[in-house]
């Protein structure tokens, strides 16, 4: 990336392994109420014919933030949105939780 571009990275939160979202599955899975940071924790996809787990890695905030001043990125904002009732669509914790937390950075040094 030049100095000066722009990047939008999205993450997940650590809450996501915690909860039952519209397309996810956690329940199965009381391993990822004790998942620390870096620990692989498992969901199963609701919306896919394939119902085999999915692991990911939980990672905080913080984690990311360190990773992006690492990596020369310098973060310009961060979104963390949220379902609507008026998006036609049966949102579970997303109602009140971000699932995805939205980074834009911005290339500052090599």
């Amino acid at each position: 990336m030049k100095p000066g571009g722009i990047m939008i990275f999205l993450g997940s939160i650590p809450e996501i392994c915690l909860h039952e979202w519209a397309s996810f599955t956690t329940k199965d899975f009381p391993e990822n109420l004790t998942a620390e940071n870096g620990e692989v924790v498992k969901i199963i996809m609701t919306d896919v014919p394939d119902s085999c787990p999915v692991e990911d890695i939980l990672w905080d905030e913080q984690s990311y933030l360190e990773m992006f001043h690492d990596a020369g990125l310098g973060l310009m904002e961060s979104l963390k949105p949220l379902g609507d009732t008026r998006d036609g669509i049966a949102w579970k914790a997303e109602l009140n939780i971000a699932r995805w937390v939205i980074f834009v950075v911005r290339f500052i040094s090599p």
